[in-house]
């Protein structure tokens, strides 16, 4: 009997706090106090939001820098499953 490998897929959204500079790029990115999750899925979130721009913000007609609160960072894993085999009965 060959094993069949199944999918399993973790979906999680991560708030993360995003400091965006006056290009719109981010500059820093940290969790949101009341969404602390696996260590796992918040390495992933804070990668994921560093490769993001934002649109520029301008205050009296000049770009600023600013802090976008609560930006939702969605993130989905997969690991392979495979069957354990069966136990394999033996009588003495």
């Amino acid at each position: 009997m060959e094993a069949n490998p199944r999918a399993l897929e973790q979906k999680v959204t991560v708030l993360v706090d995003v400091l965006v500079d006056e290009k719109g790029q981010v500059v820093e990115a940290r969790l949101t106090e009341s969404n602390k999750r696996s260590a796992m899925m918040s390495r992933l979130a804070l990668a994921q939001v560093q490769q993001l721009s934002f649109p520029v913000r301008m205050q009296h007609g000049v770009p600023v820098l600013y802090w976008k609160q609560s930006h939702p960072v969605d993130i989905a894993v997969q690991s392979k499953l495979t069957p354990a085999p069966p136990l394999n009965k033996s009588h003495p």
